[in-house]
């Protein structure tokens, strides 16, 4: 789930936490599959319920995706409804969100062939992977214009907008030292020692952090 939401996450296999991000607050995952609960929601107009016998619905496999920055690419599944014995189409296209075309994921648009006896197909869609750290952001596709020469009893399904999550998964690191105490000789010939400071749990960008000492029972 997805702020009560039902998702479907790709490239599970990455969950953790990056930083002071956690998604594992997307839903419950099994080993490295992710397990996507059904929403309990009441029928609609557009539901299996209330589908004339002969007709055809197309819609997403579900309203909302997410996928981690640097999977790459993402496929979102469409579903084909009722009648398989012709041949039928639907036009898709990409739309902003929080997430920006060029920067964040490629637009996309086209059109999608359901052939005879076909009733699942995907698109495909590339994800602009950076090294910035930054919050989650998100995209849209809309479904529309559906189309079959032979059966005009076609329209789109209650999910014909999907949402795609990006998920931030650059992470900055922390700087610590390695030790907590460094013991050194007062009798150094230069006067001066070299204090070791690592970073750990990530390397992405460039990042700083500012010093100063204090006295303790030296002065």
């Amino acid at each position: 789930m997805f702020k009560g939401k039902r998702v479907q996450v790709q490239n599970s296999s990455a969950l953790g936490r990056f930083g002071t991000k956690t998604i594992s607050s997307l839903g419950a995952f099994v080993g490295k599959k992710k397990v996507v609960p059904l929403d309990e929601e009441p029928a609609s107009p557009k539901s299996d319920e209330f589908r004339p016998a002969g007709s055809i619905s197309l819609e997403f496999s579900t309203p909302k995706y997410a996928v981690l920055e640097s999977a790459g690419t993402i496929r979102l599944q469409i579903n084909r409804k009722g009648d398989l014995t012709s041949a039928c189409t639907v036009e898709f296209a990409t739309r902003d969100g929080t997430a920006k075309d060029k920067t964040d994921y490629q637009a996309k648009s086209g059109t999608i062939r359901f052939d005879k006896g076909v009733e699942t197909q995907f698109i495909s869609l590339d994800i602009v992977n950076d090294n910035a750290f930054e919050e989650d952001e998100e995209f849209y596709v809309d479904l529309k214009t559906p189309f079959s020469e032979t059966n005009h009893d076609i329209q789109l399904g209650e999910f014909s907008v999907a949402t795609v999550v990006i998920i931030d998964d650059d992470n900055p690191g922390y700087i610590k030292y390695p030790k907590d105490t460094l013991e050194v000789n007062e009798t150094l010939a230069d006067n001066e020692v070299a204090i070791q400071v690592v970073r750990e749990k990530g390397s992405s960008g460039l990042v700083t952090c500012k010093y100063h000492t204090e006295d303790a029972s030296a002065v």
